[in-house]
This record gives C-alpha cells, sequence and structure tokens, in this order.
C-alpha cells in the first residue's frame, strides 16, 4: 500500500506539472471560494435590485470593453482579481437560474432562457470560465478533452500507477481478484446512486449539499456542455479511498493484492462513468444503450431526484427513482 500511494503520488505531481491550469486550480483550492455557495438571497432568487446592482457591476461590462481598457492601460488581472471575476459570473449564473426556475417551474434550462434572462451572462462563462457549449462531437475528441481538463488526467494516472503496483505484487492474479471487480462495480452502482441522491441533491430543490455547490453549477448551465468534475471534488474523493483501503489493509489484515485490485477496479469504474457523463453531455449521435443513458440522464436534469445512475438503471428501479411525471417539466427542451 505504501508503494501504491507513492507511485501514484509521483504519477500525480507529474500530472501537476504538464497541467498549469489543472496545478493552479488544485493548489488554490483550500484557500478559494470558487466552489462555495454565493445565494444572493435567503430563497436563492435575485430581487429586482440585486439584479439591476450586478447588471451595472464592472464585471458585467462587455468584453471588448474591457479588453480595451485593458490594453490602453497595460492592466492585467492578478490571481486575486481573476478569482473575484470567476465567482461574479457564477454568481450571476445562479441569480438568472433561480429567476428562471420561480417564474417557469422549470429545472432544466437552455442558453436562450439565460440570455433572455442576462444578454452577455453565455459569454462570460465562455470567455472567463472557459464552458465549453459545443463539445467535441466524436468520442476520440471528448475522450481528449477528459484527459486534458477538470480531473481526468489525474484519475488515468492513479488508474495507471494502481495496476503497475497490482502486478509487482507476488501474488498472481486469480478468481479472488475477479470476485474484487465484480464486488466493487456491484459496490460502485450503490454508491452513486447513494452520493447522487444524498449529496448532490439532498439539500432540497435539487440542490447539492455545501461541499458540493460545483454540481450544482453543472445543473445551472445549459444541458449541451463538456461536463466534468472538478479537480477539487475528485482529489478529496481519492484520498478518502486511498486512507480507507489503507486503513483495511493496515487494521483488517486484508490481502494487500486484493484491497489493490479492489482498488484499481474503483477508478476505472471513475473513468468509465466520467466519459459517459461527457459522451452524453454532447450532440454526438448515440445509438442502443448509449441513447438511452443520454434520454434517462436529460430527464435526470429535467427532474433532479430521478435517474442518479449514469449507466444501467438497476439501482433506481430498486430505490423507485426511474420515473416521474413527465407532464411537470413538458415544456422542457435540451436545444
Amino acid at each position: 500500500m505504501v508503494k501504491l500511494i507513492l507511485s501514484s503520488s509521483i504519477c500525480f505531481v507529474f500530472f501537476l506539472s504538464t497541467t498549469r491550469n489543472t496545478s493552479n486550480a488544485f493548489f488554490n483550492a483550500p484557500t478559494s471560494t470558487r466552489f462555495l455557495p454565493n445565494s444572493p438571497g435567503a430563497a436563492g432568487v435575485c430581487t429586482f435590485s440585486q439584479r439591476r446592482n450586478m447588471r451595472t457591476n464592472f464585471f458585467m461590462m462587455p468584453n471588448a470593453v474591457l479588453d480595451d481598457a485593458a490594453a490602453r492601460t497595460g492592466y492585467t488581472m492578478n490571481a486575486q482579481e481573476e478569482e473575484s471575476s470567476e465567482s461574479e459570473v457564477w454568481s450571476r449564473l445562479e441569480c438568472a437560474t433561480a429567476n428562471i426556475r420561480e417564474a417557469t417551474g422549470r429545472f432544466m434550462l437552455t442558453e436562450r432562457d439565460l440570455i433572455d434572462e442576462d444578454p452577455t451572462i453565455i459569454d462570460s462563462l465562455k470567455t472567463k470560465l472557459n464552458i465549453d457549449f459545443d463539445p467535441p462531437r466524436a468520442p476520440l475528441g471528448i475522450f481528449k478533452s477528459y484527459v486534458t481538463q477538470g480531473s481526468g488526467g489525474f484519475v488515468l494516472f492513479t488508474v495507471l500507477a494502481t495496476c503497475l503496483y497490482r502486478l509487482s505484487l507476488p501474488t498472481p492474479l486469480g478468481l479472488a481478484d475477479l470476485a474484487a471487480i465484480v464486488g466493487t462495480r456491484v459496490f460502485w452502482e450503490g454508491q452513486e446512486w447513494a452520493i447522487h441522491a444524498r449529496w448532490f441533491h439532498g439539500a432540497g430543490n435539487g440542490r447539492a449539499m455545501k461541499f458540493f455547490k460545483s454540481h450544482d453549477r453543472h445543473h445551472d448551465l445549459p444541458y449541451y456542455h463538456f461536463a466534468a468534475e472538478s479537480m477539487r471534488v475528485t482529489v478529496i474523493w481519492f484520498l478518502a479511498v486511498w486512507a480507507i483501503s489503507g486503513l483495511a489493509t493496515i487494521f483488517l489484515g486484508a490481502s494487500c493484492a486484493i484491497v489493490t485490485t479492489c482498488f484499481a477496479t474503483y477508478q476505472m469504474c471513475a473513468v468509465m462513468y466520467a466519459v459517459m457523463h461527457a459522451i452524453v453531455h454532447t450532440r454526438i449521435p448515440l445509438t442502443g444503450w448509449l441513447k438511452s443513458y443520454r434520454e434517462d440522464h436529460i430527464k435526470h436534469h429535467i427532474s433532479p431526484s430521478h435517474h442518479l445512475n449514469m449507466g444501467p438503471n438497476n439501482v433506481d428501479r430498486i430505490m423507485k427513482t426511474a420515473s416521474y411525471d413527465t407532464r411537470r417539466n413538458k415544456t422542457n427542451k435540451t436545444n
């Protein structure tokens, strides 16, 4: 287990050193306010005066005006000001979506909805936060984006490190490893549903618990965008799994080889989940089971308390979250 942690850490440091934006996001996370809730009111809805003040805020000026002013003065934003600018855009998005949902009763919104509420919000999301509303339209392009954006590279490095460590152990692969793989996959389905239901949408009105507010932002954005988990959430998540794996080996006498197999399988499940999630948020033509996964995920964005699993609906069926009242959101569209 010590070798596993060391090898994964080395791969992680290498990954961070080759990805500047990701490393900055990771190392600035402890002091960042970017992932904290920015609700402008107790009910999460902006009043008219708040909206008026926000529309005259410096950071809501057209980008051309700001760029021209910067060019004339030679001014460039420092890290703190960039952070403030990003938080301002997220606050505007939360404000706009709250107003639209209150007025329409719809949870899933479109680009047109947001533009009608805040004419410059889409441009701000693209330019200040690098939100991609036209993700690649081929699976290979999606995978490339997954590796280079968000936490995908980190996850793949840890998968590689774990698999290499398992193969280096003297215990050969056998039936016990096969059982560990199947058991971990079943566990993944259950914990995916539980985390999604209790943490990502457990704060009422389809909203996330405090630590997972980045998931709210994913649902506030129009459906078609490149969707990747934040580095902050992924790193803490994997560190927790690492710790549990180490404790199981040290204190419960579990086989290091089997625990490593479980951990590697868990990481692979995370990769499959992330890539599938990214694909269903694109306009890539899908058929068969992938098409049904996209349809179910669109239903989840319409009604966040339903279709909580990405993929087979086995747990959703058991927990009775595999269906919802379509009449309640019959006006929702994804375009």
